[in-house]
């Protein structure tokens, strides 16, 4: 059902313009997944864009990149790794945040069918 899911939501649900990271991304905005994860945030920087928090909550190793950027002490994801390493990134990134989610909101695979089913 997994694979199912990441499946339909590399060919349904469009990227974000300018977003290194789209099906990550993606997946954390929808707006009923949205709502909940905020909520896990925690000690993360609140004034940080919502996507670098989402970076973080998924995977904490990326917190000195994400505050060296910030402080303008480092470059971003694309100065970091070349295209195809970002892509890899982002379904990994996003099989973890799905994980994450699954672990704390029940409704999950629901929400997803409906926003996949709503984007059709």
């Amino acid at each position: 059902m997994r694979q199912e899911l990441n499946t339909n939501l590399k060919a349904d649900i469009p990227s974000h313009v300018n977003c290194c990271l789209p099906l990550t991304f993606e997946l954390a905005n929808i707006p009923n997944i949205k709502r909940v994860i905020l909520r896990y945030f925690g000690g993360i920087n609140y004034k940080w864009p919502f996507e670098d928090r989402v970076l973080v909550w998924v995977v904490p190793n990326f917190i000195d990149e994400v505050k060296n950027f910030h402080n303008n002490n480092g470059p971003d994801m694309e100065g970091l790794y070349n295209k195809s390493q970002i892509e890899l990134l982002d379904e990994d990134i996003l099989k973890a945040l799905i994980v994450k989610i699954e672990t704390i909101y029940p409704d999950f695979q629901t929400i997803l069918k409906e926003a996949i089913n709503n984007k059709s």
